[in-house]
């Protein structure tokens, strides 16, 4: 008969795991080896990777399933089962994580955020409408199309330390059109 041979912490231990004729698991052995290290591996996976309750049993299944499906000889089945449920709980929370990302990729905007993000653009270009039209071209140019100091000065023929103050003085306006425009 083939034998599965594991070490627990006292000793090796010669369980009968797989039948000569059929090379099936038996019954009995896999029932013991579940009953014995289940509640560790559930503890470990709820404890160390707060797996929630309801999904530890799975994965605690796949571990067993596992090592079922690749019969060999595990010189410590310990440590076995261990390592996989330690795999397996990473690997739960990268699925989760991927599919947490794609749920909120795919979700639709709030009608209420898409709504305040229209009333913003609508204010910026009716504050923006109120300044000179050289104020507008720095200020667009700057913070919406991410042009640095140097090309701006470069368009408008002046100094990148010009295009800096010019920045500062156009922010001031701005400020003081958005407040004139809110009724501070």
């Amino acid at each position: 008969m083939d034998v599965h041979r594991w070490v627990d912490a006292g000793g090796v231990v010669a369980t009968p795991l797989v039948s000569e004729a059929a090379g099936e698991v038996a019954d009995d052995a896999v029932e013991l080896l579940y009953l014995r290290y289940a509640p560790v591996l559930r503890r470990i996976a709820m404890a160390k990777y707060a797996i929630p309750a309801a999904d530890v049993d799975e994965l605690v299944n796949d571990v067993f399933a596992t090592y079922l499906t690749n019969p060999g000889v595990v010189r410590d089945l310990r440590a076995y089962v261990i390592g996989g449920i330690h795999n397996a709980s990473r690997d739960y929370w990268r699925r989760r994580h991927r599919e947490v990302a794609i749920e909120s990729v795919a979700e639709p905007r709030v009608e209420e955020t898409v709504l305040e993000d229209l009333s913003q653009r609508m204010v910026l270009a009716a504050t923006l409408a109120r300044l000179r039209a050289k104020c507008r071209l720095v200020l667009f140019r700057y913070y919406c199309e991410g042009e640095t100091k140097e090309v701006i000065a470069a368009e408008i023929n002046t100094s990148p330390a010009n295009v800096l103050y010019l920045l500062h003085k156009c922010r001031q306006r701005a400020r003081r059109v958005y407040e004139a425009m809110q009724g501070r």
